[in-house]
Formats: C-alpha cells, sequence, structure tokens
C-alpha cells in the first residue's frame, strides 16, 4: 500500500536522494505517489533497482529478472546492469541472449539426468555462448521459456552443435495437434513420444510424472466445460486502465 517514492526512501533518506534516484532510472513523475501493486512488472522492476542503488550493493541476486518485461525493459536493465562497477551479481534466468551479454561465468546446477541423485554446481569461468561450445549436451538441454534449445547469441539453434536431438524433437512436438485423430498423425505423435523415452533414457532430459487427479465430483463427463467466464474485466486497484475488459 506504498508508492515507489515511500518505498525508495525507506527510512530517514532525503528526499531530494530519493527523488534523484528515480530519476536516474527513468521513473516516469506520474507514477511515483501511485501504490506499487498498480504498477507493471517493468515499473516494479525500476523501483527495486532505485532501492538497491540508494543501497550501494556489493552483491546483487537476481531471480528471473526479466519476466514479464517487454524487450525496450530488457535492454534498460541489461544496459544498467552492465554500467554496475564493483559490484558482484548472482542471476538465475531462462533468458539466454540476456546472461550472455551480462554475465562473465556460468554456473550450471545439474544431477547429470539421474533421479534421485543429488545435484551440484560446476562453475565455468566463460560467458554462456563459451559455454554451449564447450559443453553442447548441457546446453541443448536447458528449458527455454520459448520452445527448443537455447540460441547462441552469434549462431541460430540450427547451428549450434550438439543441439540436434532437442531441435528435432521440437520440430516434431510442433507439428502435434490436440486434435489429431486420424492414423497417419497418431503414428508421428507415437514417432514423438519415442524420442522422448530415447531422451529421457539419455539423460538429456527428465521426466515429469503427474498423478491422475480423477473426475471432479459431480462432472460425468470431460466433454463439457468445468468452468465459464462471461464479459470478465481486471485492472489493478487504484488506475483506470484495464488489463482485460469483457472477456469471455
Amino acid at each position: 500500500d506504498k508508492s515507489p517514492a515511500k518505498l525508495a526512501g525507506g527510512g530517514d533518506v532525503d528526499d531530494a536522494f530519493v527523488e534523484a534516484t528515480l530519476d536516474q532510472v527513468q521513473f516516469p513523475e506520474e507514477y511515483r505517489a501511485a501504490f506499487v501493486n498498480s504498477l507493471s512488472g517493468g515499473w516494479k522492476m525500476r523501483m527495486s533497482v532505485a532501492i538497491s542503488i540508494m543501497h550501494e550493493p556489493e552483491l546483487l541476486l537476481l531471480d528471473e529478472p526479466t519476466n514479464h518485461l517487454d524487450r525496450k525493459a530488457v535492454e534498460w536493465l541489461k544496459s544498467h546492469l552492465l554500467s554496475l562497477t564493483g559490484v558482484t551479481m548472482a542471476i538465475v534466468s531462462h533468458d539466454y541472449a540476456f546472461i550472455d551479454e551480462v554475465c562473465t561465468d556460468i554456473t550450471h546446477y545439474d544431477n547429470g539426468g539421474h533421479a534421485g541423485k543429488p545435484c551440484r554446481f560446476v562453475y565455468y569461468p566463460m560467458t554462456f555462448s563459451e559455454f554451449q561450445k564447450l559443453k553442447p549436451e548441457i546446453a541443448a538441454g536447458l528449458p527455454r521459456i520459448d520452445s527448443g534449445p537455447p540460441k547462441s547469441a552469434s549462431q541460430p539453434a540450427s547451428e549450434v552443435s550438439g543441439s540436434e536431438d532437442v531441435s528435432e524433437l521440437s520440430e516434431s512436438m510442433s507439428s502435434v495437434s490436440v486434435s489429431e485423430s486420424n492414423a497417419s498423425e497418431g503414428s508421428g505423435l507415437s514417432t514423438t513420444l519415442a524420442k522422448v523415452d530415447e531422451m529421457i533414457a539419455a539423460g538429456l532430459i527428465l521426466p515429469m510424472n503427474f498423478p491422475d487427479p480423477g473426475k471432479p465430483e459431480g462432472i460425468r463427463t470431460f466433454r463439457k466445460p468445468v468452468m465459464t467466464l462471461k464479459k470478465c474485466s481486471f485492472k489493478y486497484p487504484e488506475t483506470d486502465r484495464y488489463i482485460l475488459k469483457e472477456v469471455d
């Protein structure tokens, strides 16, 4: 229930210093008195950066910092982090282009694809692009927010060594539709599932198993919708702009 200016100021911090810091991160004047929970992810990120600047940190821990940010906000964050001096940053991210441009070292946390085996940190003093070339079998199996293997900053995914298996899997999955019903399409789905089994056996990907929840109480068939929403609208508190408006 606090505004960005109040949050950034904290305790006995000079108001002029707070305003100057918000200016430094290009935080708009009209948003400084707004409630924080009314802000978008990008402006919340800039507010957090402003707070960190005033604390003059020696260590920054960033967990998925580019989530919910548009490309312009990501570029701003990248430029800000690269401008810092005397600051150590630990970044967890699936935006591999971002970490390739920002990070100087890579730490891989993995158990080698063996279920039940403890994970361990392995340190690589190199950029992500260099890590891809050194360990293509690891880089090809890393998860992405979108589909397919991580793309190198200097190469398209199709040219990254060692990524053929995952690329082939991604391409075959993209052609599988939930509405497939004829024999030839069913055969394609079976081939894709067989490929997944092969990759699990090779340790390239880890399996995820979910228990069957069964039918909800009172629901006799899965063909009918459990819930239907009509004319739904949503906006953040203390704002007039709707994110969703009369959506069915």
